[in-house]
This record gives structure tokens, sequence and C-alpha cells, in this order.
């Protein structure tokens, strides 16, 4: 969500607190958050294919895990190559 354009990003924030109590609740707690951990299903051949997830999100699968308006996240790999985003 936080990577998309700010216009849809509001559209769809504000979608989903209206869909629940819980969503509004729950995002609360996420946007206060001083960082984040993603662990992430991905298996980096490489110290590149590392750099790249951070940067971009999930290189493989064309898909954004990553939540791109926290100051620090720590990125946990399953094959436990480890990377971070400031």
């Amino acid at each position: 969500m936080t990577s998309d354009e700010r216009t849809g990003w509001a559209k769809n924030r504000k979608h989903l607190i209206e869909l629940s109590k819980n969503n509004a609740e729950q995002l609360k707690i996420i946007e206060s958050a001083a960082m984040t951990l993603c662990l992430d299903d991905n298996e980096p051949a490489n110290y590149s294919d590392t750099a790249l997830m951070a940067l971009t999100g999930d290189y493989v699968k064309a898909k954004i895990l990553f939540l791109f308006n926290f100051l620090m996240q720590v990125i946990i790999t399953q094959n436990g190559s480890t990377n971070h985003r400031k």
C-alpha cells in the first residue's frame, strides 16, 4: 500500500479503515511503529539479489512486501540473508 502513488494510497487506506474498527486499530499500531521487521520467504542467491530485494520489494514475485514510509526496516529472508532499509 505504501508504494502506491499518494492519491491511491490515501483512497486504499480510507477504504481499509471504513471496512472495520479492527482495521483502523491495526493501522494505527502499524503507523505508530518506529521500525518494522520483515520476514520474507525469498532466498536471494547473493548480496546483489538481497540488496535489490531490499530496495524494490519482492523482485521474484513482482509484489511489494515492504512498507516504504518507515525510517528503518530489518529484512530477514528464508535462507537467513539480512538487509535493512533506512
